[in-house]
């Protein structure tokens, strides 16, 4: 029963993104409606350089499940079997 109980004291808040027309000052209403208003979301935003191993491209064609298939060393038949369902996927 103490579960239940504050498990309905729990409040679901919506948040949105902050988009370029929103203005920094807001007021206090809005600042409550959405916490995420106002903070700069651009901060975390950094990458890594990845180096693969392995770089099939981009894209799905023939060209690619037959890379894919090199690189896992798969036995004849079932490069065949993918090439026969790709033929398939893309008709």
């Amino acid at each position: 029963m103490g579960v239940e109980r504050s498990a309905a004291r729990i409040a679901t808040i919506t948040m949105k993104p902050l988009t370029e027309t929103e203005g920094m000052t807001t007021t206090a209403d809005e600042t409550a409606a959405n916490p995420v208003v106002g903070i700069d979301q651009t901060k975390g935003d950094f990458q890594y350089k990845v180096d693969y191993a392995f770089d099939a491209g981009t894209g799905l064609n023939e060209d690619t499940v037959r890379y894919i298939s090199s690189v896992k060393k798969e036995a004849p038949w079932i490069l065949e079997f993918r090439l026969k369902a790709l033929k398939t996927f893309f008709d």
